[in-house]
């Protein structure tokens, strides 16, 4: 047998035997390509489809008030609408511009991770692909809100410790890791200033370094540099609620889903769609056990972590579905592994049909693709970011005609009391010539404290009893109708008359406060 001369490997062997001159397959730029152009053609073309969802009207809304920050929120989705309006103008079609575009970003990304990982062509298409068909990035997409911005920075944020990841493993420390560190500070800060669920990712990923040999990144100061950088992006938010009593502490407090395991497990599943189960699975489990993976096994603990967390604290399914890439990419490096063992299986073109197929069956249930009549027979009881997105203009109807059946007299003195930030959203953006409008919901507390009503009101989303805490005269005029049949909180809702304020409105006022 004659002798074979051993590859050279990185002298820091603390992320595992890598070659050190290994290198990385080309990158699919067509194909990474062409699945970014058909994510942003698609919602560009059913952008005005259905109407304005619940939290779109509140965000334009922040947008005329931009501020350091909001009870609900940071300032970032508040400044993109804002832009997108002063960009594109208010329509409907308008306002779904940039989302796409991150969708896209979020495609490349997931395949560029895979790169990363040393996967090859065949990786990079299937992750990429595994991110083009999943229902949780189609649906955010569809919307204007942080979801899909708050996907696009966890995925870049993963996508830079990856690369930094890779890096040290085979060069040891040196100047271009210092500053992945620091640009990884830096995305994490620009996703605070989208939500601030960036947090657990930053939690999540120093649990990951912890749980693995890359714990010894912490001797060094830069990971240290980049956390500060990125909690300065906090500045803003934390004088926004100093000013204004810390009322994000209280909507958080307040905050409860309530999902159970079973049901947060079952809704992840269906978010990914059903068909993409092995892949991500198959994806955690190499980041975890295979030797290869070991550098990059951080990204695995740091998943899991972050499922026990989000599933301790009851939250909402779709707050995991930024995790995600990392866990498509490693696992288009396992499929194109066997297939490279075993190509007379098929198992690209079978992985490839069976993502395409599972994301087109569900790709209707979370994105306006369908007509709203044929939608609506369909699917009467859509998900709440679908239904959302029916009706506005049936409730500002219903409103603006109590309001025009009022005497003259009233009318002139009028306040409209909106119990929650989509009606006051809507009523604000899409009503013509009505009374000033006001609502204690979140951040609408503080936008509309100084207006007092003088005389009648009209209120929404509020029980008969409730109102009659502070009113003499409450009284039921009107109901709000579906539109095409679909249901949401705000169909069958009753429209009251208020007259004869019973107490001070400061005191009213304070005691109407809804910070949830």
């Amino acid at each position: 047998m004659g002798s074979s001369v051993a590859r050279p490997v990185a002298i820091d062997e603390r992320f595992g035997r890598v070659p050190a001159d290994s290198p990385l397959a080309p990158i699919a730029w067509r194909t990474l390509g062409i699945f970014a152009f058909v994510t942003i053609a698609l919602h560009l073309v059913i952008a005005g489809r259905y109407g304005w969802f619940r939290d779109e009207l509140y965000y334009i809304e922040a947008g005329k008030h931009l501020a350091g920050g909001y009870v609900d929120f940071p300032l970032g989705v508040a400044v993109l609408a804002d832009v997108q309006r002063w960009l594109f103008g208010p329509s409907l079609t308008a306002i779904h511009v940039f989302s796409p575009i991150a969708g896209a970003l979020i495609i490349v990304l997931t395949g560029l991770m895979a790169r990363e990982m040393d996967g090859g062509l065949a990786a990079q298409r299937i992750a990429g692909l595994s991110a083009l068909v999943a229902p949780a990035f189609i649906g955010a997409d569809a919307l204007l809100t942080m979801d899909a911005f708050d996907e696009l920075w966890w995925t870049l944020a993963a996508f830079v410790l990856i690369r930094l990841l890779r890096l040290r493993q085979r060069a040891g420390e040196d100047a271009s890791t210092a500053r992945l560190w620091l640009l990884f500070g830096l995305v994490c800060g620009v996703g605070l200033l989208t939500k601030l669920t960036m947090l657990s990712f930053g939690l999540a990923v120093v649990v990951g370094l912890m749980a693995s040999l890359a714990r010894a990144e912490f001797r060094r100061p830069w990971p240290w540099i980049g956390g500060i950088i990125a909690l300065l992006a906090l500045v803003p938010y934390a004088i926004w609620n100093a000013q204004h009593g810390w009322p994000t502490l209280t909507f958080w407090q307040n905050y409860s889903h309530g999902e159970d395991t079973p049901t947060f497990l079952i809704q992840v599943v269906l978010l990914m769609q059903p068909l993409a189960l092995p892949l991500w699975v198959a994806g955690l489990v190499y980041l975890l056990r295979n030797p290869d993976a070991r550098p990059y096994r951080p990204l695995g603990w740091a998943f899991l972590f972050l499922a026990a967390l989000f599933l301790a604290g009851h939250a909402k399914s779709y707050f995991l579905v930024p995790a995600f890439p990392a866990l498509l990419a490693a696992g288009g490096i396992v499929v194109e592994r066997r297939m490279t063992r075993r190509p007379r299986l098929h198992l690209g073109t079978i992985a490839a049909v069976a993502l395409i197929v599972g994301g087109a069956a569900l790709a209707p249930v979370v994105a306006p693709i369908l007509p709203a009549r044929t939608f609506a027979k369909i699917m009467p009881n859509p998900i709440q970011p679908v239904a959302d997105r029916f009706g506005w203009p049936q409730f500002v109807g219903t409103v603006t005609r109590v309001d025009r059946a009022l005497p003259p007299d009233e009318r002139q003195s009028a306040t409209i009391l909106a119990g929650n930030y989509g009606e006051a959203s809507a009523l604000d953006l899409l009503g013509k010539g009505l009374p000033p409008v006001i609502s204690p919901h979140n951040t609408y507390y503080f936008w509309t404290a100084g207006t007092v009503p003088r005389g009648t009101v009209i209120a929404t989303d509020f029980d008969r009893s409730y109102l009659l805490q502070y009113f003499r005269s409450v009284r039921k005029v009107a109901s709000v109708p579906s539109e095409y049949g679909i249901q949401n909180e705000e169909v069958g809702r009753a429209v009251w008359v208020c007259r004869g304020l019973k107490v001070p409105w400061a005191t009213a006022w304070r005691e109407l406060r809804n910070f949830s």
